[in-house]
């Protein structure tokens, strides 16, 4: 294995492992109010204080009345995990065969591409819409009553190390072609 080859596959892992972060965890938005206190919500939960409802309970009650930005959101982010995942595993099966007429690293940047596409245009849409109908700020300062939290910003890295990891393995090893 070379250098290259290791340095590509760290980093891909580092990127799944973000994209994973940032699918399951409930901090996408962060809101501070007086009069009903702490919450903060995800892709799959929304939480109060110390409980989490998920969107799947309660026969799938908080996932029907999502709007439809949302849902998009969710689904591609979706995607973009699922690539992630299928571009690690073909990443990981290239170091164990060969192949004499094929260049799998190039499948993985095309799969990572494709990743970096879903996970930024469902950042882009969530930040767009969550600031437009919940009036949510970039801004991190304790005066702002709707935020965007850490999990967010794992999704904006994510999607900015699903392009690197394109470009590391696009450019890796040439002795395929």
């Amino acid at each position: 294995m070379s250098v290259a080859e290791s340095f590509g596959l760290v980093v891909l892992v580092i990127c799944v492992v973000a994209s994973i972060i940032a699918f399951v965890t409930p901090y996408w938005l962060e809101s501070d109010d007086i009069i009903t206190g702490r919450h903060h919500m995800g892709l799959l939960a929304k939480c109060k204080e110390n409980s989490c409802k998920w969107m799947f309970e309660d026969d799938m009650l908080h996932q029907k009345y999502a709007p439809d930005w949302f849902k998009a959101t969710q689904g591609l982010m979706t995607v973009g995990l699922v690539v992630g995942l299928l571009a690690l595993l073909v990443a990981t099966l290239a170091l164990c065969c060969s192949c004499k007429n094929c260049n799998p690293n190039h499948a993985v940047a095309v799969l990572l591409v494709v990743g970096f596409l879903c996970i930024g245009v469902a950042v882009v849409v969530f930040a767009i819409k969550a600031s437009d109908e919940r009036n949510a700020k970039l801004k991190w300062d304790f005066d702002t009553l709707v935020r965007f939290s850490w999990s967010f910003w794992v999704a904006i890295a994510a999607a900015g190390l699903s392009l690197v990891t394109a470009v590391i393995y696009s450019c890796m090893n040439r002795k395929y072609a």
